[in-house]
C-alpha cells in the first residue's frame, strides 16, 4: 500500500467519525443531553435489532396464517 493511499484512508475514516459526531450534535437537543458515539451507535444498533426482529415476526406470522398453525 502507498503512503498516500494509507492517508487518504486515515482521512475518510476521520470524516466519517466526525459526521457521526455531527449527527448525535443533531440529534442530542431532543434528548437533553450530549451523546457519546458509542451511546449513538448502540442506539442504532438497537433500533436495527428490532427492524430485523420485526421483520421476522412480520414473515413468520404470514406463514402461519398461510398454513394455519
Amino acid at each position: 500500500m502507498s503512503y498516500a493511499y494509507r492517508q487518504r484512508k486515515k482521512r475518510t475514516t476521520r470524516e466519517q467519525r466526525h459526521a457521526a459526531t455531527r449527527q448525535t450534535d443533531a440529534l442530542s437537543p431532543w434528548l437533553g443531553e450530549k451523546l457519546t458515539r458509542r451511546h449513538y451507535n448502540q442506539m442504532r444498533l438497537a433500533d436495527q435489532r428490532e427492524e430485523r426482529m420485526r421483520k421476522q415476526a412480520a414473515i413468520l406470522s404470514k406463514w402461519r396464517s398461510r398454513f394455519g398453525v
